[in-house]
Order: structure tokens, then sequence, then C-alpha cells
């Protein structure tokens, strides 16, 4: 305490018998104190991670597809450097991931509003339902929402779509698995229908049999994506993009 004040030249705390407590002008150094250990805090975790950068690229998604689409091209012509990918449903904490390099691309389901960041829209996806041929829903060519909940369905980690499939089903009853074998042995039951989407349908080889895929209407059952990096590394993914 008496180097601090000796350092600042300002008594910052009152010193009475057996007593010492500290003063208006040293809550305010603590205060700024406070500030710059955070600072230096940040500033570190910047350095690593910008350092880490240099090595390694880092691909956050809030869907599954584009982790398996953009890493092979990643690794194919960043050939020098680590890839390494994550699943992350929250869109706010990729952006503010990406702007502290903790990832250098990031994929999501919405437009940001950042002008430090190159956006690129990437493709766009619907959602459709799997719906087995003796099930009741299989005489509709289109549905909505409302047109199956309540019902049965099978349910699996399908990132983005999570929060859209739950909120615009309440009253649906959701089979999860986690285990897609296990999911296509119950699905070949016939009992429940299961979501897909075009990108998934069009990249099959082999196409579900005594199924019909129907797409779902619904405005919020379309998505759009967007790869992003930010602006100031875009010279080094503007490969990337032009494949992309």
């Amino acid at each position: 305490m008496q180097k601090l004040e000796a350092i600042t030249e300002i008594i910052l705390f009152e010193r009475k018998k057996n007593k010492i407590t500290i003063n208006e002008t040293g809550l305010l150094a603590a205060q700024l104190a406070e500030q710059i250990l955070r600072q230096e805090k940040d500033m570190i975790s910047q350095l690593r991670h910008f350092d880490k950068s240099r090595h390694t690229i880092s691909l956050g998604s809030c869907a599954p597809l584009p982790i398996s689409d953009i890493v092979p091209l990643l690794s194919q012509n960043y050939p020098h450097v680590t890839v390494s990918s994550s699943l992350e449903s929250d869109e706010d904490k990729l952006v503010h991931e990406l702007l502290l390099d903790q990832y250098q691309l990031i994929v999501l389901s919405h437009y940001p509003n950042d002008n430090d960041l190159f956006i690129q829209e990437y493709y766009k996806e619907q959602l459709y339902l799997l719906v087995p041929d003796a099930h009741p829903l299989s005489k509709h060519d289109t549905l909505h929402f409302a047109d199956f909940d309540g019902q049965n369905l099978l349910y699996t980690e399908i990132g983005s779509w999570n929060e859209v499939a739950r909120k615009n089903l309440p009253n649906t009853h959701f089979m999860v698995m986690d285990n897609l074998d296990a999911l296509g042995n119950v699905f070949e039951t016939g009992a429940f229908p299961a979501f897909t989407t075009d990108i998934v349908l069009n990249a099959q080889e082999k196409k579900p049999e005594h199924v019909k895929a129907v797409p779902i209407l619904d405005e919020s059952a379309t998505k759009h994506y967007y790869c992003i990096c930010k602006k100031l590394y875009y010279e080094k993914y503007e490969k990337l993009f032009q494949l992309l």
C-alpha cells in the first residue's frame, strides 16, 4: 500500500490507530487498476490466439454441413496449417470469438451487422420432413409446422435447426437419438418421421426407400448461410471464398 502511494504520490488510504481504510481516491485507483489488469489479460489472450492463427485455421459453424464441406477445402488449399472445427449453435458467441481471433472463419445463418467482417453468402438450405410411406403425413406434398405439431418425431443433432424445430413445434414429442446407425434402424420401422434438408438429400448417393421427402414451407424453414472472416484476413482466405 505504501509503495502504491509512493508511485502515485497520492494518499489512497486513511490511517488511524490499528486501522487503515481506503479513501475515495483509492477506490478510483482500484477501479482503474482492475481495468488495466483486464486489458493486460485480454492483450495476452489475443496475442496467443493470433499466434495460434498463424499455424491453425479454426472454423466455427452453426450447422454441421458446412464443417464437412469447408474443412476438406481448407485442408487441400492450406496444407501447411492445422485445421480444426467445432459446432456452436450460439451465433453471437461465434461472432464474438471470431473478433477475438479464437476462430478465423465462421458460418452463420444470419447476416451480421459489423463493418469489420467480410461476409459472403454460402448457400441456402430448406428443411424437409422424411415421412414413411405408411404414415398419414405421406399424403401431403408440402407441409407447414402446424400440420404436424404434436406428432412423434425422430430427432438428432441438426445445429441451428434445433431452435427452429423446438420453437415451431411446442407440442411435438421428440425421440432424441445421437447415434446415426440407431437412428436409421428406428426410422426403418416406418413409425416416425424425421428431419432432413434439401442439401442433405442432394448429397446422398442412395436415396432413402419407402419414404417421402416433403418440403416445409414456413419462412423459418429456409435458412441462408454466410461464410465470414475478418476483413483484415480476407486476402489470406480469398481462395476459399472463391471456391465457395
